[in-house]
């Protein structure tokens, strides 16, 4: 199987920024917290191994230390690097839409904010179902709405936005029987809504390359931030939320029986 890399529009700078801030970082931190609660509510396996495909620096791998057998697939070989000087899992150079795993290798993947950039997201789902176990759990997260499109989303290499009915649709062809699917991100839609707005309207042009999308902020309002995604964290957990900047979704492979 290839292991070519993906193309992406990040700048190497921007890759570092983005690695060396995902520990602390405020957005990079809620969603790891909603992750673990999510894997800590529907995965039941003993000791799983387990695989983040498109596992970027290996903050996420990082935050899972001791949680089964980790493994981690990164087609970009800077990030690829930071990830194997920041977590103590095995990590592998390759393509989400061709996987260097036999079949049924791994109890649960996770891909966080990765569909989005690849030009077939329905081949890479095809993969996510062929490497995991009978019964295997995939978490994902995905932008969401393609009415919030800006400047940022042609930084980060995007090629769609999505809807939860639309992954959803996507998971079920896969194979998958979708369990939880929820948008998250609520509090700031409005200000992601308005900057998109008025990019659009005023078609800025600008060197997208300092269209930063790790914000230094003061540690009050990182802390604030923290706080209310904290908040969101539980309403997802217990009823999911109708509208929101980003789509959680967890989904179990579908076994076939005769």
């Amino acid at each position: 199987m290839s292991e070519t890399p993906l193309k992406t529009s990040l700048t190497d700078s921007l890759f570092s920024s983005l690695y060396e801030a995902e520990d602390d970082y405020w957005w990079s931190a809620a969603r790891r917290s909603l992750v673990t609660r999510l894997l800590q509510r529907c995965c039941e396996f003993k000791n799983p191994r387990l695989i983040d495909v498109g596992c970027g620096g290996g903050g996420f791998l990082k935050s899972l230390a001791g949680y089964g057998k980790l493994f981690g697939v990164e087609s970009s070989s800077s990030a690829a690097i930071h990830a194997l000087g920041k977590s103590s899992a095995k990590i592998i150079r390759g393509d989400a839409t061709d996987l260097p795993f036999k079949d049924r290798s791994f109890d649960i993947l996770t891909s966080l904010d990765v569909i989005e950039h690849l030009d077939s997201d329905g081949d890479a789902l095809k993969e996510y179902h062929r490497i995991l176990t009978d019964d295997g759990i995939v978490i994902l997260t995905v932008p969401a709405f393609e009415f919030l499109w800006s400047p940022r989303d042609t930084v980060l290499a995007h090629k769609r936005r999505y809807t939860a009915r639309g992954l959803k649709r996507l998971l079920t062809k896969a194979g998958f029987k979708v369990m939880k699917c929820s948008y998250t991100n609520l509090f700031y839609f409005p200000g992601l809504l308005i900057y998109s707005l008025f990019s659009t309207a005023f078609k800025r042009k600008r060197n997208l390359e300092k269209t930063m999308f790790v914000l230094a902020l003061p540690k009050w309002v990182s802390t604030f931030f923290s706080r209310i995604l904290k908040v969101e964290e539980l309403i997802v957990m217990h009823i999911g939320m109708p509208i929101g900047t980003s789509i959680i979704c967890t989904a179990k492979k579908e076994t076939k029986t005769n």
